[in-house]
């Protein structure tokens, strides 16, 4: 059974299953064993008919890539806010490919809108990659804003020995971090073989 309280965080993405339809929604708030407000993405009429005692089924996937699943139910609703009782216990499953290696590294961060090459891209600011795998990264930054689903480029070398990067990727989950700044977890778009090659030597044998 997972510590619960330590599970969920504001402004993270959750998944909710309400009678078989499913469902995005970001944490507003949450008191542990009490509740946890959601306010949801996207709507559909079925909502309206849904009322206190309803059972929802609620997933959050954390920066570890664990996905955490429990039920629980509708305590009210003022759509598209959920006011959801605090499931009384979540199972956690890895859903990650690649296991993260713990690093600290500078990263440049430029903009991710389409149709501008990465390398070209505005630099909105900078931040830290605190942990690399060859499917994504967490990075620590003062930037703020970033939505899920939304894409940035992170330019940043392995070491010295090894060429800069400009990698494309996509957020899929962000809580706050440490002196007013925000981790979000990343998905590379694509990586070119050669990169992912040394980017694997380097896992192997990272350096701080």
């Amino acid at each position: 059974m997972a510590e619960i309280q330590r599970i969920f965080n504001e402004g993270s993405m959750v998944l909710l299953k309400i009678a078989e339809r499913s469902y995005k929604g970001i944490v507003q708030s949450f008191d542990p064993w009490r509740h946890l407000t959601v306010r949801l993405t996207k709507l559909d009429n079925s909502l309206v008919y849904k009322g206190a005692g309803e059972k929802i089924s609620v997933t959050y996937i954390n920066d570890e890539g664990v996905a955490y699943t429990g039920e629980t139910s509708l305590m009210k609703k003022s759509l598209p806010t959920l006011v959801l009782h605090y499931p009384d216990h979540m199972e956690g499953k890895s859903i990650r490919k690649h296991e993260r290696i713990k690093v600290s590294i500078w990263t440049s961060i430029r903009d991710g809108k389409l149709g501008i090459k990465p390398e070209e891209a505005p630099v909105l600011g900078d931040g830290t990659l605190v942990n690399l795998s060859p499917g994504g990264a967490c990075v620590l930054t003062e930037i703020k804003g970033f939505n899920i689903g939304q894409g940035f480029v992170l330019g940043f070398q392995l070491t010295d020995g090894f060429p800069q990067v400009q990698l494309p990727c996509l957020v899929r989950n962000s809580r706050p971090g440490p002196y007013d700044c925000v981790y979000y977890g990343v998905e590379f778009i694509s990586l070119s073989e050669d990169f992912r090659e040394k980017l694997e030597e380097f896992l192997k044998h990272p350096v701080s």
